[in-house]
C-alpha cells in the first residue's frame, strides 16, 4: 500500500458502531490535513476499512445472503481492498481526495439467485454500478443481499477531502525566494522575486492541488496551470500580487512581491589585443591581458547588463556593445578603467591591466634537419656546429631550420628562408661543404646567432659482383644488399673461395679481415658443420666503408635422441626414426610435461615454445579427449623435423559445486560440496534473488530451475513469492548421473510497508526514517500531547496488526517522559510474526 492509505479495523459491536462512524469522520478529516495537495496519491491508494459486525446491520440468519467479493473503483481501477474482503465483514470506509467526484462499485453474491441492491436500487451480481456521486465529507453506500429467509447489509463510507493549496507557482522572470526547488511547498504563502530594470512586466502561473478548486489573481478569475499577465512593473518594489485558491468553500491566499531593480554589472567584456583573464564574471572587477611586442594598441568592447546603464572607458563615453576608440599600449602595463552607471545605484568600476611584452632577443633554433643525412651530434638548441656524412651519390641537400621564437628570421647561405620550410637545393662537392644558418631575433641584428653544418661527401664503397664456390647466394647479388646466405651445403664441402669486385677502382677490399684483390678468388676458407660467417669489407675514398656478410650453412641433422612424457608411456616405444606416438591418461591427469633431446645444437620447440634439449617443458594443460602435442626440431643447418604425441584424457564424472551464493541472504547451513539442501530467510521486501553457482569441474554443465546457467555467473533475477520458494541447481558431469542442490528461500509475510505517528493535529517524525527491515525507532512528541495515533500499513493484505496488544486504531496514551509502543504484525497465514518498537519521548 502506498503513502496516504488509511487502514482502520474495529471489533466493536451493537451500540458502539455509532462511535465508529464518528471515528471514520474524524479519520477522513485527519487524512485531508495530512495529504492536502496530494489527493491523486490518496485516490490511487485508498483502502477499505473493515468493521466486523458493526454499523447496525440486521442479524444474519444464513450464509446464503453473503457477498463473495466487493470492490470500490475509480473508473475501472480498484481503489480499495485492505483488509482482504471477507463475507463476515459488513462495514468499510474509503478515503479519497477532493478531486474525486464519484466512484463505481462492483459486488458479487455468493448465491447467484440472491437479490442484490445498491443504495436500494436492484443491481446485477458482478456488474459495475456507477458512477455514484460523492459530496464533500462522508458518503454512505449500502449493499444489501436478500435470499428467502435471510438478508445481509454491507455499508461502505466514502470520505471525500477538501484541498485549497497551490501545487505549483511559476514566474516568467526571476526566481522565487525562498527557493523551494525541486518541489513546491504549499504551506509557504509569501514569496518575493527580484528582476532587472529591463523587465517591465511579468506573467505568473499558479496550479491548484485540487483540479476542482478555483483560482483568482489580484481578485480576477484565473485558470489553474495557465499564465496570467502581463502584469506591469514599476521601478523598485511593486504592490503585492495575491493568488487566492478556493476549494469547496475553503480558501487560501498566497502573496508575491516583485522588485524591479537596475544594476551596474557588465554582461560582456572583450579586447581586440588578446584574451581576458579570468573570463568575465559580472561580480569580478579586475582583469588582465597580455599582448606581444608587435601589438601597439587595443580596443575595448563592453556590454552593460542593464539597458538603462551608461559606460565610460578611460573617461570617454562609449555605447554599450560598441568598440571603444583605439587605446595606445606602451611596453609594460597600461591600465584601462570601465565605469558602469545606472539611475539610483552606485556605479561599478571594472579595471583592465594590459601588459605589452618587450621585443624578443631569442635567436635560437628549435629544430634543424638536412635531407642529405643525420646531424652529428644530435641537434640541441645550444650546439651551433655539426657534421653530416653523405655517400658519393648524394650531390645536393636541402636544409630545414625552425626558429624557437616565431618573431625571428632565418637566412641559409645568405638566402632568406621561412622557418620550418626546406631551403632551395644546395650543391655538394666531394669532400667538405660548409652551410651557414643565421637567425636574427626580433630585437635586431646585434643579436644574430649562426649555426654551421659541414657536409662530407664520400666515395663509392659498393661491390659490383660477389660469388662463393660453395654455392649460389640467397638472395641473388645486388650492390645495395649487404647480407646473404649459402644454404644446404653438404657436410662433405670442407672449404670455399670468395670472389668480390669493387665498383670504384680506388676502393680497397678485405675478406675476413685479410686483404683481397678485386675480381680474384680469395681462399680457400675452411667450413665447419653448421653456421660459417664470411665478411667482405669495401673501403672507399673518404675512409667510407661497407661490409657484406655471407652465412654459409653446412647441414647438421634434425633427429631427436630421446623423447618422454610425464603423463604416461609412449606407444610405440620411442625411436628417433618414428614421428607419431599416443598416450592414454586418467581424468585426474590435468597436465603433462614433455622432455626431448637433440644433438648438434638443434633447437627444440614444444607446442611452439622453445625448450632446452634434455629439459622438461612447462606443464601442458590436458582437455578431456585427445590433446595433440607437437615437437619441432630445427637443426643449426638443414630442414626441420616434426614429432607428434596425442595424449587422450578420460572424461570427468565430477558433479559437485565448489561454491554456491544466493544474493538474497545467507545459506543455512553454510555451503559444502557434499550438502545438497539449504534454506535462506529473507524479509518481505526482497522480491527477487540471484544465484551464483561455481562448478567444481569446468566441463560439467549447470541449470537453475531447469534453465541453462554459466558457472561463476549470476543467474536471475528469480521472482520470490511470499512464503517458501524452491530453487533447484542441477550439475551434470561429462559422464555419470546429475546431482541436484536445492535452496528454499522463505520470504517473510509479516513486514510493514509504512508506519506513521500523529498526535491528531501534529505529525510525529520517526528516527530513523521508516524502512521495512528497520525494527526499532525513536520519536519526540509535543509536551502537551496526551496520546499518539499509530498508523501501520502491512506489506501483505490480510495481515493482523496490534499496537501494545490493542487494535491498531486505538490511540496510545503517553505516560511519563518515555513511552514504548510495540507493533506486532501477524500474517494471514499465521506465525512467525514481526515486532516493531517505537520509543516516544516528550
Amino acid at each position: 500500500m502506498g503513502e496516504g492509505a488509511t487502514v482502520m479495523h474495529t471489533m466493536e459491536s451493537g451500540a458502539e458502531h455509532g462511535q465508529t462512524d464518528q471515528s471514520q469522520r474524524d479519520a477522513s478529516s485527519w487524512i485531508g490535513r495530512i495529504f492536502g495537495g496530494a489527493l491523486s496519491v490518496i485516490l490511487a491508494t485508498a483502502t477499505l476499512t473493515a468493521c466486523i459486525g458493526g454499523g447496525g446491520s440486521p442479524p444474519v440468519s444464513s450464509s446464503a445472503a453473503n457477498l463473495s467479493s466487493l470492490e470500490i473503483l475509480d473508473g475501472t481501477q480498484v481503489i480499495g481492498g485492505s483488509p482482504a474482503f471477507t463475507a463476515e465483514t459488513t462495514g468499510y470506509s474509503v478515503a479519497v481526495g477532493g478531486a474525486t467526484a464519484s466512484v463505481n462499485l462492483r459486488a458479487v453474491t455468493s448465491d447467484p439467485k440472491a437479490t442484490l441492491r445498491i443504495n436500494n436500487v436492484v443491481a446485477i451480481s458482478g456488474q459495475l454500478v456507477g458512477p455514484i456521486s460523492l459530496n464533500p465529507g462522508v458518503n454512505s453506500i449500502t449493499v444489501s443481499v436478500d435470499v428467502p429467509g435471510a438478508s445481509k447489509v454491507y455499508v461502505v463510507s466514502v470520505s471525500r477531502g477538501i484541498n485549497a493549496n497551490l501545487a505549483a507557482l511559476v514566474v516568467s522572470s526571476g526566481s522565487l525566494v525562498p527557493a523551494l526547488s525541486p518541489r513546491f511547498d504549499p504551506d509557504v504563502t509569501f514569496y518575493s522575486v527580484t528582476v532587472g530594470s529591463a523587465v517591465s512586466s511579468i506573467s505568473l502561473t499558479g496550479t491548484t492541488a485540487d483540479s476542482t478548486a478555483t483560482l483568482e489573481v489580484n481578485n480576477a478569475p484565473a485558470l489553474s496551470g495557465q499564465p496570467v499577465g502581463p502584469i506591469i512593473l514599476q521601478l523598485g518594489p511593486n504592490p503585492p500580487i495575491s493568488i487566492k485558491v478556493t476549494a469547496l468553500g475553503a480558501t487560501k491566499t498566497y502573496s508575491l512581491v516583485i522588485t524591479r531593480s537596475p544594476n551596474t554589472n557588465l554582461a560582456a567584456l572583450q579586447v581586440s589585443a588578446g584574451i581576458l583573464t579570468p573570463a568575465l564574471d559580472p561580480l569580478q572587477t579586475n582583469y588582465t591581458v597580455t599582448t606581444p611586442y608587435a601589438t601597439t594598441s587595443t580596443t575595448v568592447t563592453a556590454t552593460a547588463a542593464d539597458t538603462f546603464a551608461t559606460l565610460l572607458i578611460n573617461g570617454q563615453a562609449v555605447t554599450s556593445g560598441q568598440a571603444s576608440p583605439p587605446i595606445n599600449l606602451a611596453v609594460g602595463q597600461t591600465t584601462i578603467d570601465i565605469i558602469v552607471s545606472a539611475p539610483t545605484v552606485t556605479p561599478t568600476t571594472y579595471k583592465l591591466i594590459v601588459t605589452r611584452l618587450p621585443a624578443s632577443i631569442n635567436a635560437n633554433l628549435s629544430n634543424l634537419t638536412l635531407s642529405a643525412g643525420a646531424l652529428n651530434p644530435t641537434f640541441t638548441t645550444n650546439t651551433t656546429d655539426y657534421t653530416v656524412a653523405t655517400p658519393n651519390t648524394t650531390t645536393t641537400t636541402t636544409v630545414t631550420a625552425t626558429v624557437a621564437d616565431s618573431t625571428a628570421t632565418i637566412t641559409i647561405n645568405g638566402v632568406a628562408t621561412p622557418s620550418g620550410s626546406a631551403s632551395t637545393p644546395i650543391n655538394l662537392n666531394p669532400g667538405d661543404n660548409l652551410i651557414t644558418i643565421q637567425v636574427t631575433p626580433q630585437s635586431g641584428a646585434s643579436g644574430i646567432k649562426t649555426y654551421r653544418v659541414t657536409v662530407a661527401r664520400s666515395g663509392n664503397p659498393n661491390l659490383s659482383t660477389l660469388a662463393l664456390s660453395a654455392g649460389p647466394l640467397t638472395p641473388a647479388f645486388n650492390a645495395s644488399t649487404r647480407s646473404y646466405a649459402v644454404n644446404n651445403v653438404p657436410t662433405t664441402t670442407l672449404t670455399t673461395t670468395v670472389t668480390a669486385t669493387v665498383s670504384e677502382s680506388a676502393s680497397t677490399l678485405t675478406v675476413n679481415g685479410s686483404p683481397a684483390t678485386s675480381g680474384s678468388a680469395f681462399g680457400p676458407i675452411l667450413l665447419n658443420p653448421g653456421v660459417n660467417s664470411i665478411s667482405v669489407v669495401v673501403t672507399a675514398a673518404g675512409n667510407v666503408s661497407r661490409t657484406y656478410t655471407v652465412i654459409v650453412n653446412v647441414d647438421t641433422g634434425s633427429d631427436l635422441s630421446n623423447l618422454t612424457v610425464s603423463a604416461g608411456s609412449l606407444v610405440p616405444v620411442f625411436s628417433p626414426t618414428v614421428s607419431s606416438y599416443s598416450v592414454n591418461t586418467a581424468n585426474s591427469t590435468t597436465s603433462t610435461t614433455v622432455t626431448a633431446a637433440a644433438a648438434n645444437g638443434a633447437v627444440i620447440s614444444i607446442n611452439g615454445v622453445i625448450t632446452p634439449s634434455g629439459m622438461a617443458s612447462a606443464p601442458i594443460p590436458l582437455a578431456i579427449g585427445d590433446n595433440t602435442i607437437t615437437i619441432v626440431v630445427t637443426p643449426v643447418v638443414g630442414a626441420q623435423r616434426t614429432y607428434t604425441v596425442i595424449v587422450t584424457r578420460a572424461a570427468s564424472t565430477n558433479s559437485d559445486l565448489s561454491n554456491l551464493v544466493i544474493s538474497a541472504g545467507a545459506l543455512s547451513p553454510s555451503f559444502s560440496s557434499n550438502t545438497t539442501n539449504y534454506t535462506v530467510n529473507v524479509p518481505n521486501g526482497t522480491l527477487t534473488t540471484m544465484v551464483t553457482a561455481l562448478l567444481a569441474d569446468a566441463v560439467s554443465t549447470l541449470t537453475v530451475n531447469g534453465s541453462p546457467a554459466l558457472s561463476g555467473a549470476a543467474f536471475g533475477p528469480i521472482l520470490l513469492n511470499i512464503g517458501p520458494n524452491v530453487i533447484t541447481i542441477a550439475v551434470t558431469p561429462q559422464t555419470g548421473p546429475t546431482k541436484d542442490y536445492v535452496v528454499t528461500v522463505n520470504r517473510n509475510s509479516a513486514d510493514l510497508l509504512s508506519l506513521t505517528l500523529s498526535t491528531g493535529t501534529v505529525d510525529v517524525a520517526l528516527t530513523p526514517v521508516f524502512s521495512s527491515g528497520q525494527l526499532a525507532y525513536t520519536a519526540t512528541a509535543p509536551l502537551a500531547a496526551s496520546q499518539v495515533i499509530v498508523t501501520p500499513v502491512p506489506a501483505v493484505l490480510g495481515s493482523t496488526i496490534t499496537v501494545n496488544g490493542n487494535p491498531s486504531t486505538v490511540p496510545v496514551p503517553l505516560v511519563g517522559p518515555s513511552t514504548t509502543i510495540t507493533i506486532v504484525v501477524t500474517p494471514g497465514t499465521g506465525p512467525p510474526t514481526t515486532t516493531y518498537t517505537v520509543t516516544v519521548s516528550q
